[in-house]
């Protein structure tokens, strides 16, 4: 078991756009920064077959609108607000298609959670079950 961690905001997966009969995906840059950070920590591992869990959490940023020490008190709480956790998990569930498995079809088990810190981040790991 490995644990991945992608440095800053976590971001959602936002729906394609459609233009002049054409799709757009508006991540796209986004999308292979992430991957790319998943595939240097991967290094040469195997792609992992079979069921899978997927445990994720994702750190949120406190807002700057309030002051520092009502921030601190918020460290380690539920975060309630947007981005949704179903599309956070998407984008996971995306940047390792073809990276760490073949397919995220053979995700089984999903733990997740947003909590508030002071950095910013997304550690997930992916283990067989």
């Amino acid at each position: 078991m490995k644990i991945f961690i992608i440095p800053g905001d976590p971001t959602p997966l936002a729906r394609p756009r459609f233009s002049h009969k054409k799709i757009y995906d508006s991540q796209k840059n986004l999308k292979l920064i992430a991957s790319l950070n998943v595939q240097q920590q991967q290094s040469n591992d195997p792609l992992l077959q079979g069921a899978l869990q997927l445990d994720v959490t994702f750190y949120m940023k406190a807002p700057a609108s309030i002051s520092i020490k009502r921030r601190q008190l918020l460290y380690g709480t539920n975060h309630i607000f947007k981005p949704d956790l179903d599309n956070l998990i998407k984008f996971i569930c995306d940047i390792c298609n073809n990276v760490t498995y073949e397919d995220d079809c053979i995700i089984s088990v999903i733990n997740a959670k947003k909590t508030y810190d002071e950095n910013p981040r997304t550690e997930f790991t992916l283990r067989n079950i």
